[in-house]
């Protein structure tokens, strides 16, 4: 067995909700986020090669959470989610089992605190996120991060997050503690 994939569920399915959103509108035609979910999740089965029994998992926030309880306006002023995506964010459950990623979720936690975790107790993990809070996490326990969403040298969908990579966006180097 490999080390585990882990996807940050809630970034990935966002953003596959507004890309198909804004490009059918730009293409004049009805959005279909599922299509563009599936497309991302059989990507990531190829690229990581994730058979039946692979260890892989698709990690869900469940709210509220503790910081609710600490800090009451935590992401208070996110605006809240429509109806469309709501029913798209139901659904996506059964399309990622169905893709062989099971559902993790632990009570009052977001994903990231359960992802970083899971990440803490094997080696080589991979986090599979758009999310820049994971940056911090990278190399810990040989931990990697794919954001399928960046374009990859060979044109393809998906690339690997590197600690070079965060040094040239944003000046910040993370073998420094």
């Amino acid at each position: 067995m490999g080390a585990p994939v882990l996807l940050d569920v809630s970034p990935l399915l966002h953003r596959a909700w507004f890309l198909e959103e804004s490009q059918a509108q730009q293409d004049g035609r009805v959005p279909i986020p599922g299509a563009r979910l599936v497309a991302m999740l059989d990507g990531l089965i190829r690229r990581f090669d994730l058979r039946p029994g692979a260890p892989a998992a698709a990690v869900f926030d469940v709210w509220p959470t503790w910081r609710h309880d600490e800090y009451p306006l935590y992401k208070a002023k996110r605006a809240p989610k429509s109806e469309g995506l709501r029913d798209f964010l139901r659904a996506a459950r059964q399309v990622l089992a169905i893709h062989g990623f099971p559902a993790v979720q632990v009570a009052g936690f977001e994903a990231d605190d359960v992802i970083c975790s899971l990440a803490h107790r094997t080696d080589g993990a991979v986090v599979v996120s758009g999310d820049k809070d994971f940056f911090q996490f990278l190399g810990v326990r040989g931990c990697r991060m794919w954001d399928p969403l960046l374009d990859d040298a060979a044109g393809g969908r998906g690339d690997w997050v590197t600690a070079l990579g965060v040094w040239k966006k944003f000046g910040i180097d993370l073998r420094t503690g």
